[in-house]
């Protein structure tokens, strides 16, 4: 059977940012090691010792990540946001809690634990600050491999991926060859981890959660689209909502578009099923744009003013033009109605500068 064109560039877009990620990460983690190796054989031994117990807890973690992509992407489809929130914010809790269990297995039983793999004393204690030290911060990374997946799951796998390069991959090769290797000292090596671990963790909890709202929003707007009578209560409603999608935030990299477009459909169709005309739509897109934040408002009615003042003057060249122009002339008669048609144009925006003064004047009062 033949290969179907659109499936394999919709399997590229998911599998081959994470493929990237998995790579960029091997090679962040093989710089750290070679900064690690500089410290000598015993720091070298206990670090091998740690990381191989290591391996049950992003293993675990690991599981998490796919298990949340897995039902992200099967409710996403079925169009469940609410089931997609509520899965997320349990993967989370769940994760934290198994977090939490093996921070305490590693932090209690260090000694026994890296015991298995050494019994040289100078490596065993290595091996135990190493291991109490990296466990510590195993909490901070939690919140970023669920929403990495969950990300993933909601079709955002570059945004994930490069959310991830930044703030965990660059940033620790960063954090080694530059700020921590004029103090070679172990620890203060391995503190890039931690800090890594933290800002992706906030950075994809911010991106996920203005994804999350802005879902919610559009969930809101096509139940209402759904309805048969669009009543002026319902108007009410949407113009609600489009002022709360504009106070959200933005979010980064190309989701921004694809959710932009989604949403100017929905309200293109709500405002065909209000009867509004495309003066009202701007309107109304206007009055849930503004904001008097830092003055806005007032740089906004200047700039107003300004086009106001331009379009009277170009209505006025147009009005003068019609003077000189005989009705008797074939070529006149196109030309009157050319400028006939564009006066009326003119006229229209400036009634629709005129509304949205009015509502910039009234939103100062309040």
């Amino acid at each position: 059977p033949s290969m179907n064109k659109q499936h394999l560039i919709e399997v590229l877009k998911a599998g081959l940012p994470t493929g990237v990620h998995t790579i960029m990460y091997g090679i962040s983690n093989g710089i750290i090691q070679a900064n690690i190796n500089l410290f000598g054989t015993d720091v070298v031994a206990a670090w091998t010792a740690y990381s191989k117990i290591a391996m049950f807890y992003w293993t675990v973690m690991s599981a998490m990540g796919i298990t949340v992509t897995a039902f992200v992407s099967q409710n996403m489809g079925a169009q469940q946001y609410d089931r997609v929130k509520k899965g997320v914010n349990q993967a989370l809790l769940i994760s934290v809690g198994a977090t939490l269990f093996m921070t305490f297995i590693f932090q209690v039983f260090a000694h026994p634990l890296i015991g298995v793999f050494t019994k040289d004393a100078a490596v065993l204690q290595l091996g135990i600050e190493q291991i109490k030290f990296m466990s510590a911060g195993y909490i901070l990374y939690t919140a970023g491999e669920v929403y990495i997946g969950a990300l993933r799951g909601a079709g955002r796998s570059f945004s994930a991926m490069l959310s991830s390069l930044i703030t965990v991959c660059a940033l620790s090769v960063v954090w080694v060859e530059i700020i921590a290797k004029p103090y070679h000292n172990v620890i203060m090596t391995l503190t890039g981890f931690p800090l890594t671990w933290i800002l992706s963790s906030v950075v994809l909890l911010v991106y996920w959660k203005t994804l999350e709202k802005k879902k919610a929003i559009l969930e809101q707007l096509n139940e209402i689209n759904k309805e048969e009578n669009t009543s002026e209560e319902s108007g009410d409603i949407i113009r609600k909502l489009m002022k709360e999608w504009n106070t959200i935030g933005h979010i980064p990299f190309k989701d921004k578009d694809k959710l932009y477009k989604q949403y100017r459909k929905v309200i293109d169709e709500l405002f065909d099923k209000l009867n509004l005309t495309t003066s009202q739509k701007k309107l109304s897109n206007f009055k849930s744009s503004i904001s008097n934040k830092d003055g806005n408002l007032y740089r906004e009615r200047e700039k107003l003013m300004r086009a106001f003042e331009n379009m009277k003057a170009e209505i006025k060249t147009y009005e003068n033009n019609i003077g000189f122009l005989t009705s008797s002339s074939k070529k006149g008669n196109s030309l009157v109605t050319e400028m006939n048609r564009k006066i009326e144009k003119l006229k229209a925006d400036l009634e629709l500068i005129t509304q949205k003064i009015a509502v910039i004047d009234e939103s100062i009062k309040e």
